[in-house]
């Protein structure tokens, strides 16, 4: 989440107005700019948004004054009016313009970009730890606010290991472009399927495709409005918690599918 060709400036030059639910107004491609307006390519279509004195206007961490200072070929977010203009055309109340592959928090006043960093551990320090992928690397800001779930909710990077593979929720700091670790989750897994076994500790879950996998059961494990009870034999579950082997894991939440 580009460059925008000549042809379709061209055919959103010449777009009508297009009514759009409130709810619609989401991720775009930005065509043109005017003082009072925006053109989009919102799932393939051309939509053109109104803008009035009071929408709030944020790029890359600053706050704008007018549309024209977006950019042709930005990648934005779009929040709209549930009231739109007599016409149907939909009234922008944020429209936030953030970096290829991120998204956006739409708080009023308090925009943020989010961006997602996932892969390998390769290196922690404090405050600090970056993640390896097939892309290449991130490095990402650990705060004392961030949540970090290992099997359970965490405030201490000291709980993560060399080689978790890792993804994590974090916020971009503007002006410096760091990203700022919101959540992070290390060697999260589930597993969705009939059980075919079970024990005392455990059950065993047959899944499609992936084969035979161990879900072990203890105090913490949370069963959605369910009970430990109702895990029998043939039932179908579905099961998230910490990857303990390539065919076992820890349940933190069970699930069971009616």
């Amino acid at each position: 989440m580009k460059l925008v060709t000549l042809a379709i400036f061209v055919i959103a030059g010449a777009a009508a107005a297009q009514t759009v639910n409130s709810q619609d107004c989401l991720a775009n491609k930005l065509l043109s700019t005017q003082p009072d307006s925006i053109v989009v390519n919102f799932n393939q279509t051309i939509i053109r948004i109104l803008v009035t004195p009071e929408t709030e206007i944020w790029r890359r961490g600053v706050d704008l004054k007018s549309t024209t200072e977006l950019i042709t070929g930005d990648n934005i977010y779009v929040r709209c009016s549930e009231k739109p203009a007599p016409d149907g055309t939909p009234v922008a109340d944020i429209v936030a313009a953030v970096q290829e592959d991120s998204g956006a928090d739409l708080e009023p006043h308090h925009i943020r970009e989010i961006r997602s960093c996932g892969g390998h551990l390769v290196q922690i320090a404090p405050g600090r730890m970056t993640v390896q992928n097939e892309q290449g690397s991130c490095t990402l800001q650990v705060r004392p606010e961030t949540e970090i779930w290992r099997g359970e909710i965490y405030h201490d990077a000291g709980t993560l290991r060399i080689g978790d593979e890792v993804v994590s929720r974090a916020f971009v700091s503007y002006p410096s472009g760091d990203l700022v670790a919101d959540e992070i989750w290390s060697n999260i897994t589930e597993a969705e399927g009939k059980i075919v076994s079970l024990k005392p500790d455990r059950v065993v879950v047959k899944e499609d495709r992936a084969g035979r996998v161990a879900v072990l059961i203890d105090s913490r494990t949370k069963c959605d409005e369910c009970t430990t009870s109702d895990l029998k034999k043939g039932v179908i579950v579905l099961a998230t918690g910490l990857k303990l082997s390539e065919d076992s894991f820890r349940a933190s939440y069970i699930t069971v599918e009616h």
